[in-house]
């Protein structure tokens, strides 16, 4: 009997790694030709990787075999109550983030996260500053759910029990954010990935990452703005 052929997010580490490789080479061939000393530069050619990187592994998973980007998650059924579910389980996460991760993270580890959006916000103003909370706010989170909840998330899935996947891709998305900001991320990728598991839609994922970048960049700019009243 010939074996059934492996489904495509099978090969979702693959897919996953692969994407990082591509988003490495791209940013690195652009920085032969943007001024990356700029982090918020820096910032576009990155997201410039991750958008490269994603459509080709997109494509790869297309091609393979009919429906299986919806069934990957890109699907509008059931997502916009998932979504208000979604919404519901962040807003009682986020005291926890507020009052616990985010204090233990500075304590241990500092603000340098902080301090890149910061400088960032202070050197431009408001009307320069909305191609960042446009790339912080919308791009990144669409971008990153892709990477690592549909192809590292899935492709996990396939070979581990649920928490475990979970647990795994929470801890990679956290590290691949550097030590800074990596237990405050990991913490929040745990919550994305058991979301990504009950919703079975990554748009209400995307809109619970969007929402808490937003509320990062907001609370910080207005924590900054309280600091020098």
């Amino acid at each position: 009997m010939t074996p059934a052929p492996l489904k495509p997010l099978s090969y979702g580490v693959l897919l996953f790694l692969l994407c990082y490789c591509l988003e490495t080479i791209f940013s690195m061939g652009c920085g032969e030709f943007v001024d990356t000393s700029a982090i918020d530069r820096a910032m576009y050619v990155t997201l410039g990787g991750k958008f490269f990187a994603c459509l080709v592994a997109l494509a790869f998973v297309a091609t393979r075999e009919r429906g299986a980007l919806s069934s990957a998650g890109f699907t509008w059924d059931g997502a916009a109550r998932g979504s208000l579910g979604a919404i519901g389980a962040y807003l009682l996460f986020l005291p926890l983030f507020i009052f616990v991760v985010g204090p233990l993270n500075q304590l241990f580890v500092g603000d340098e996260q902080q301090a890149i959006v910061r400088e960032i916000m202070e050197r431009t103003d408001l009307l320069k500053s909305i191609p960042f909370l446009a790339t912080v706010c919308v791009g990144v989170p669409i971008l990153e759910e892709i990477i690592f909840r549909i192809f590292l998330y899935q492709g996990l899935r396939f070979q581990l029990p649920y928490l475990a996947a979970v647990l795994v891709s929470g801890a990679v998305f956290g590290l691949l954010h550097g030590l800074a900001a990596a237990f405050p991320i990991l913490t929040l990728g745990i919550l994305l990935g058991w979301l990504r598991e009950k919703s079975r839609s990554i748009v209400p994922v995307v809109i619970v990452h969007a929402i808490h970048n937003s509320w990062t960049v907001l609370s910080i700019h207005v924590l900054d703005i309280f600091e020098k009243t």
